[in-house]
């Protein structure tokens, strides 16, 4: 199949091409962020369903050669191209309803999502919401950073409370010695 006849089986793809040069474009012109964060995302959408509709209606159709000889046009190639289209609408549907996508992140609190060292679950594990309003800065450090000494040190303030509460001053003075700052 030749060129220009290979472009109305290109239809998905051509599709997709002309909604991300129309959301360039979109973004450039768009004058506050609230007008680029929804508006941005219904044209994705738009384009989007656009693609998966020209990959439906390429359902049944007969393999055929593409180009050239360049891009084999079967089943196969369809079905994956309703696939990623699906896929792109639920991911797009599910930034439209995101706070942080829409300029509103959770201004005065911290979710958590699980902690650090149980990384799998790290978006299935709630741990709930924390109130930061006198937060300054929050950092993870890697335990590799630090070194060995560091936690040995710590472990040893922690042996000497014999069960109650450490020493903070002790934890703060093992902090300064291996460069972290403790906050007041």
């Amino acid at each position: 199949m030749g060129t220009v006849e290979s472009l109305a089986l290109f239809l998905p793809e051509i599709a997709l091409s002309v909604t991300v040069l129309a959301l360039i474009f979109f973004d450039l012109l768009a004058v506050s962020r609230t007008d680029k964060a929804n508006a941005t995302g219904f044209v994705a959408l738009g384009g989007v369903i656009v693609a998966l509709g020209a990959s439906l209606g390429q359902w049944g159709h007969e393999p055929t050669m593409l180009f050239g000889r360049m891009i084999v046009f079967d089943a196969f190639a369809v079905f994956f191209k309703v696939l990623l289209s699906l896929s792109l609408v639920a991911a797009i549907l599910m930034s439209l309803t995101s706070r942080e996508v829409a300029g509103k992140p959770n201004e005065g609190e911290l979710k958590l999502r699980s902690r650090p060292e149980t990384f799998p679950t790290e978006y299935f594990v709630d741990t709930g919401t924390f109130a930061c309003e006198n937060t300054k800065m929050l950092a993870i450090v890697s335990p590799g950073i630090l070194g060995p000494d560091y936690f040995l040190e710590i472990a040893a303030v922690v042996k000497a409370a014999a069960g109650g509460p450490p020493d903070t001053a002790a934890i703060a003075a093992v902090m300064r010695r291996h460069g972290l700052t403790p906050a007041p």
